[in-house]
């Protein structure tokens, strides 16, 4: 008989209130007698429904979690607290998964079949789990300290950070005074193009529902919108005070690959953890250590925990690492690898320079207004990305 361990969630399960498990007889291949027989030796109540109780079950007051198949489908479901953890089942990992309605909430992220060891239940969870001695919230592991990845501005000591770590941040790089007018200019051309798309029939809107691609603008992500800069922006950026590390970087006859200012709205969500750009000779044990294509990103307003960083994991331009990283996210399905991160903020006036083949996300915007950064990309004269990042179709006239 298999027991169930409660992975992150043990505190959970022998706390006095609530001790109900519901546990969703579907048409589906679970043991359900197993896993009930596992909840209970953990100190909770196993309740093993079928589709005509389900409804009532899950109407008691007393409801710890509820286990279902993965594809079970139910009224009673859809219309669940999402603060009442639902897991489904993933066959394939012999493992319960948080339904992502309920990852807002405190519960762990995978519940497994099997008695594990702490080091397996660290692989599947993260760094940050409960046990009965040490509740605690679910994260990722600590934060890598901004300050020790802060460079002088001079062109040799970023090229030597950004080839080291594949990132570096350099504070106060950017004229304050400069930047203001990018700002203007990257304003009008928002409220143009929200003005363009609101005339389309249906109207589209930014709000990071509607879904688009334009020759100016396209909605990347939930929320994460790629706007083409405009020609006054493009000036500033020829003679832009990161050129000389980008030189020493990618060399003098190094080309602009794109330039533009992403921006995301309030209520934006996370990204997914990707590399811009691939290695050029993939699954092979050589690292190049100059890279190919190098991007800068420059706020245009003052980035924080709230309105969403960029979060980096250094180290990971090595292909060896990028490989662990996305092989767990893969392997655990958890959205934050165990790997310590990075996030960079910055205020306007400071720059971040990164290889594109380091592993990088955009963070959630709680804020409540949009936050807009600029995103210029530079290669090797040689290089080509083999994607086309913007379509032909136009908005603007």
């Amino acid at each position: 008989m298999h027991r169930l361990a409660l992975l992150l969630g043990t505190a959970l399960a022998l706390a006095p209130a609530p001790r109900r498990a519901v546990v969703y007889r579907g048409e589906e291949d679970i043991d359900v007698d197993a896993v009930a027989a596992s909840l209970q030796s953990r100190g909770l109540e196993p309740d093993v429904v079928d589709v005509d109780r389900l409804a009532a079950a899950l109407a008691q007051p007393d409801v710890a979690a509820i286990y279902a198949g993965r594809y079970a489908s139910h009224e009673a479901l859809d219309a669940l607290d999402q603060t009442k953890p639902l897991y489904r089942y993933e066959k394939s990992a012999g493992a319960f998964k948080l339904d992502r309605r309920c990852e807002a909430s405190d519960a762990p992220k995978w519940v497994s079949l099997e008695v594990e060891s702490e080091e397996k239940c660290l692989e599947r969870n993260g760094w940050n789990f409960l046990t009965p001695e040490e509740p605690a919230t679910w994260g990722a592991p600590p934060c890598l300290d901004v300050e020790e990845f802060v460079v002088d501005k001079d062109a040799s000591s970023i090229r030597d950070a950004v080839i080291e770590h594949g990132v570096a941040f350099v504070r106060d790089m950017v004229d304050k005074e400069t930047l203001a007018r990018c700002a203007a200019v990257v304003d009008d051309r928002w409220a143009a193009v929200e003005a363009a798309l609101g005339a389309k029939t249906p109207p589209l809107l930014l709000n990071g529902i509607d879904r688009f691609e334009f020759n100016e603008i396209v909605h990347r992500s939930d929320g994460r919108f790629d706007m083409k800069v405009p020609d006054e922006v493009r000036k500033f950026l020829d003679s832009a005070p990161w050129m000389p590390a980008i030189h020493k970087l990618l060399g003098p006859d190094c080309v602009s690959l794109y330039d533009s200012c992403i921006i995301s709205v309030p209520g934006a969500k996370t990204q997914d953890m990707h590399c811009d750009n691939g290695h050029l000779f993939p699954h092979t044990d050589v690292h190049i250590a100059s890279p190919h294509c190098v991007t800068v990103i420059c706020p245009l307003v003052d980035v924080d925990a709230d309105n969403g960083p960029t979060e980096f994991w250094p180290g990971s331009h090595y292909e060896s690492v990028a490989k662990e990283l996305f092989e767990e996210r893969a392997r655990t399905g958890a959205h934050i690898p165990s790997k310590s991160s990075l996030q960079l903020a910055g205020s306007v006036g400071d720059a971040i320079l990164f290889d594109t083949r380091t592993v990088h996300r955009g963070m959630a915007n709680s804020g409540t207004a949009k936050r807009p950064i600029l995103y210029i990309a530079y290669a090797r004269p040689w290089y080509t990305e083999g994607t086309k990042n913007f379509p032909d179709e136009t908005l603007l006239s």
